[in-house]
């Protein structure tokens, strides 16, 4: 509900896939900011070809159309392999993630490799897990189809859009 209402109050405009190079930039500069950035331009341009190809995917946050935050990831099958987010304005990568974590359940896929357990990514619900189990986790979603469509650029419904159509 608290997060409902950061929606609602700040964050006008929720996309997916509508400006990846933008988002990736600003993960490298959020990262430069704490002196420990690892998306180097080399990295950049592999996950720009990777975009190109349909299988590297950002959710951007947008307040009054300005880019306030994001994230981008790697999806192979049914899963999505997190690699970095940020946020200019508090709030905004957990709005990225909840609205990718809605997408990708109503799109059937069950998993997201976070890669490193932070307390932040704790307070999502993001907990560890056994390595064998993540392989066979790994090897079975990787391995099933995704459904047709699911990483078209779009602008996602607000969660209060949602809300008011659920109870007319």
């Amino acid at each position: 509900r608290s997060l409902n209402k950061v929606i609602q109050s700040h964050f006008t405009d929720i996309r997916l896939n509508h400006n990846f190079a933008a988002v990736i930039e600003r993960c490298a500069v959020s990262g430069d900011r704490r002196g420990a950035t690892w998306i180097t331009k080399d990295m950049r341009d592999a996950y720009l070809k990777l975009h190109q190809a349909g299988y590297a995917h950002s959710v951007e946050v947008y307040s009054q159309d300005t880019l306030v935050g994001g994230l981008y990831g790697v999806s192979i099958g049914r899963m999505f392999f997190g690699e970095s987010m940020f946020a200019d304005v508090s709030n905004a990568s957990k709005v990225a993630l909840f609205y990718l974590c809605r997408h990708l359940h109503t799109h059937h896929l069950m998993l997201i490799d976070c890669q490193v357990q932070s307390p932040h990514l704790q307070t999502l619900g993001a907990f560890n897990m056994e390595r064998a189990q993540f392989i066979e986790y790994v090897s079975k979603l990787c391995s099933l189809e995704a459904a047709a469509g699911l990483w078209q650029p779009r602008r996602f419904t607000s969660v209060s859009t949602v809300q008011r159509q659920q109870t007319q």
